[in-house]
């Protein structure tokens, strides 16, 4: 049987990691995400035993289990990188996988974000691929437009989340970031649904922070491909 791990009242199965898988892990989280002094870096390694569980829990849940290589992980191989652009969907009442994280803003309304082509309606990741998401960095530092987020994964809706204090760079290099409770979106299993409220109308360019885990033949991509669910 198993190892399992719960997470919000869900439980994760894993897949357990050898001694180069470990290797490769313990290598790669502590050099390849920003500089030592790096505040995105320490975000990440914050929670580093977490995001162990959530290459884990993707491992098994791709049904070949496959080996994890981390940033050099060859097709069939499970690697890592920062999430990126398109690996979500932006919410426009399109629903079409991001080529960027720009995204139209009015002021004082809630709008949807991580979205489906359906208004109010999350979107499966593609099952070659899971997430851990941990927080959202803007780069319209130092006046970002968006100010709270509100996050449904699968069956569990997140409270509001208040980021405003994320205008003050209250950090030692003054930088639009805030740290987001941890949350596991597991390949082609939960629906993923975020909406946005801001403050200002504008153009924010506000990324999703955290890791991508997945196939490298998926991950490699460049532009947005045909996500299979």
């Amino acid at each position: 049987m198993s190892e399992k791990f719960n997470l919000y009242g869900k439980d994760y199965e894993l897949a357990n990691l050898d001694e180069i898988e470990m290797a490769y892990f313990n290598s790669q989280i502590q050099t390849l995400f920003g500089t030592n002094d790096s505040v995105e870096r320490q975000l990440i390694m914050d929670r580093k035993d977490l995001v162990l569980l959530a290459i884990r829990a993707v491992k098994q849940a791709i049904s070949s289990h496959p080996t994890f290589r981390g940033i050099y992980a060859g097709d069939t191989e499970l690697g890592f990188t920062p999430i990126r652009p398109v690996h979500t969907k932006r919410g426009d009442g399109v629903g079409a996988i991001r080529d960027t994280w720009d995204h139209v803003v009015a002021a004082e309304t809630w709008a949807d974000w991580l979205c489906s082509s359906t208004a109010n309606t999350g979107y499966l990741l593609d099952k070659r691929m899971g997430q851990i998401i941990l927080y959202l960095k803007s780069y319209n530092s130092p006046t970002p437009y968006a100010s709270e987020v509100q996050f449904k994964i699968g069956r569990t809706q997140f409270l509001p989340f208040d980021f405003r204090s994320i205008r003050l760079g209250d950090n030692k290099h003054n930088i639009a970031i805030h740290p987001l409770p941890t949350m596991f979106v597991m390949p082609s299993t939960d629906e993923l649904f975020a909406d946005l409220y801001a403050d200002v109308a504008g153009t924010e360019i506000l990324a999703l922070g955290g890791l991508s885990i997945g196939l490298g033949a998926f991950l490699k991509n460049t532009t947005s491909v045909t996500w299979q669910t």
